[in-house]
């Protein structure tokens, strides 16, 4: 990295129209002598520029291009309610169902703790959408809520794309290395990685708790940066680290492990196919056997000399080993057909896992473009902040919000005992609700 970069470097927050490769985290790069220029501006998640409102010296610009406000008022007042409603609702819905008994194993645990931190994002992103710093008829306490909700929305992005990570790992664990998995993919060991994800995590957000104040002006009062925040130190060590741990490890492990669980995937389709071959092939080798033999038997004579003790000793033991054959070969008919669908089973967990990161990958990419984009611009002393960034700024928010949304309909899709648990909460409801009340 070009060493100009540590000096302008500064992580800032929604304003710049960026969140974090995990959710939330909102990054731009800048120069020096921009730095202070946008030092007390907005925290909200959503804005997609660097706007002031501590002091009255650098002020909101007058004309705003008419297609970044049309982009403004889709994404933002639009879709961003829409989509943030429709997932916490959904995600509602996973953690109700992935807390049923019946759905108690390792890869439901990860689930679950990646449906909960989502619907955290989405509520704070939600309620920080609309207590939006820019506005100047917030109450006091709206202002103050600012710095904790961003906190929190921060804290759930970073949560969801570590468990996205480690359960990646476990899955990688489980197709890859079958005979670990069984120690490793357990659920009280996907219960205490889950806890120490959670605290990790904690650790290295808890500084952006402090990066922000609530500062009274002749206009009211306004969000604004703190001391801490605007500290050399802060600015650029504790900036690369977040970007670093909450950004480039996790596409970097996300991208590997991926990769070979889709050859892994891959792999067990061809050896399906192979498998489904070879069975036809040993059927058709039965039939004609078969054939054969009826063939063979009606050109055969029985002769007479045999004695009637005979016959019946011959067919009492071919009975026997009749009545005691079925029995093994079923016995070795269900292993098989156990073993098949367990298999089957594993291969939809480690698609679904596949798709949830695949999607994730392709919503968090062009923010993780954008924001490289960014840095370059800026420590070039070129424009960053130009109308086309701002909107895909934006474009680039809906999509992390999408990210946190859509889990549910992947659950419905991929998990025929998903659904079936979903089916059964919703006929309890149903009859409790239909049931008559007794005084």
């Amino acid at each position: 990295m070009n060493q100009n970069y540590a000096h302008y470097f500064l992580l800032l927050t929604a304003n710049s129209g960026f969140r974090n490769f995990p959710h939330s985290r909102i990054m731009a790069a800048l120069v020096v002598q921009d730095i202070r220029a946008f030092m007390n501006s907005t925290t909200s998640v959503f804005p997609d520029d660097f706007l002031n409102f501590s002091t009255s010296q650098f002020p909101e610009p007058v004309t705003v291009p008419e297609s970044l406000q049309t982009t403004r008022v889709i994404v933002q007042n639009v879709l961003t309610p829409v989509v943030a409603t429709v997932g916490l609702l959904g995600n509602i819905l996973n953690i109700l169902v992935l807390f049923q008994p019946s759905m108690r194993t390792s890869t439901n645990v990860y689930l679950l703790v990646l449906s909960l931190a989502d619907s955290v994002f989405l509520l704070f992103n939600l309620i920080l959408s609309i207590l939006d710093c820019r506005k100047r008829d917030l109450t006091d306490s709206a202002y103050h809520f600012n710095p904790y909700g961003r906190f929190l929305s921060n804290y759930s992005g970073n949560v969801a794309v570590w468990v996205t990570v480690v359960f990646t790992v476990e899955r990688y664990i489980a197709v890859c290395h079958p005979i670990n998995g069984k120690v490793w993919c357990t659920v009280s060991r996907a219960k205490l990685a889950s806890t120490a994800v959670t605290v990790l995590v904690m650790a290295n957000t808890v500084p952006t708790v402090f990066e922000l104040e609530v500062v009274d002006t002749e206009t009211g009062p306004r969000c604004s940066s703190t001391p801490f925040a605007r500290s050399y130190g802060y600015e650029i060590g504790y900036s690369w680290w977040y970007v670093t741990v909450f950004t480039f490890i996790p596409l970097v492990f996300l991208t590997i492990f991926n990769t070979v669980l889709i050859r892994a995937l891959f792999l067990a389709s061809r050896k399906r196919e192979q498998m489904a071959l070879i069975s036809t092939s040993r059927q058709h080798h039965k039939s004609n056997g078969k054939e054969h033999n009826r063939k063979t038997a009606n050109s055969l004579h029985v002769s007479h000399s045999v004695s009637q003790c005979q016959i019946s000793e011959n067919f009492s033991s071919f009975h026997t080993s009749d009545k005691s054959s079925p029995s093994a070969a079923s016995v070795s008919l269900t292993k098989k057909r156990q073993s098949r669908r367990f298999s089957r089973e594993q291969n939809k967990v480690t698609l679904l896992l596949v798709t949830i990161v695949m999607i994730f990958l392709l919503c968090q990419l062009p923010w993780t473009a954008l924001f490289l984009y960014k840095t370059y611009l800026s420590g070039n002393n070129l424009d960053d902040s130009s109308t086309a960034i701002k909107i895909a700024g934006n474009i680039c928010n809906l999509l992390g919000l999408i990210n946190a949304s859509v889990n549910f309909y992947l659950y419905s899709c991929f998990s025929k005992r998903f659904r079936r648990t979903l089916a059964k909460l919703i006929m309890f409801w149903r009859r409790k609700n239909s049931s008559p009340t007794t005084v």
